[in-house]
């Protein structure tokens, strides 16, 4: 129960600072919404913004086999992957909350929780807390641009 409160927890705490982010002005002129890729809503200078989305990828199976002369028909609909995220920026503070919701097999789990502090400019990026850490191409390819269900063995 709490994993599914999380994000709406973290949304609720994080949208008021952006919000006012510009002062105590509350014109529709100081914030930006888009819903080209999932909701953002950014403020005019592009300081602060709060991004949401998310994917829903389902697994239908329609089988007819055979077997010692009996025949037999199996038909099954499953969600592959739900998954929901909350990205939060400001300034040099970068907030990332990705919960993997309805992946066929698990009760669900964070894909991406975590903390990155960019205020070192190029020098170096700090980030702290669960990562998809960028090792191999299979594990570099979004779950969106993969021609099959399941990831290479």
């Amino acid at each position: 129960m709490k994993r599914k409160t999380l994000p709406l927890i973290l949304s609720t705490v994080f949208i008021s600072p952006l919000a006012y982010s510009q002062g105590s002005s509350s014109e529709p002129s100081d914030i930006k919404v888009s819903l080209s890729d999932g909701l953002k809503i950014s403020t005019n200078d592009g300081a602060s913004s709060l991004r949401l989305g998310g994917r829903l990828q389902w697994d239908y199976t329609d089988d007819s086999t055979t077997v010692a002369g009996a025949k037999t028909n199996a038909q099954d609909l499953d969600v592959r992957r739900a998954r929901m995220f909350l990205l939060l920026t400001h300034d040099v503070y970068e907030l990332k909350a990705q919960f993997n919701i309805g992946e066929a097999g698990s009760g669900g789990s964070a894909e991406d929780l975590y903390l990155r502090y960019k205020g070192f400019g190029s020098l170096a990026t700090l980030t702290l807390g669960k990562q998809n850490l960028p090792f191999g191409l299979v594990r570099l390819n979004s779950s969106n641009d993969m021609p099959m269900l399941e990831r290479a063995a």
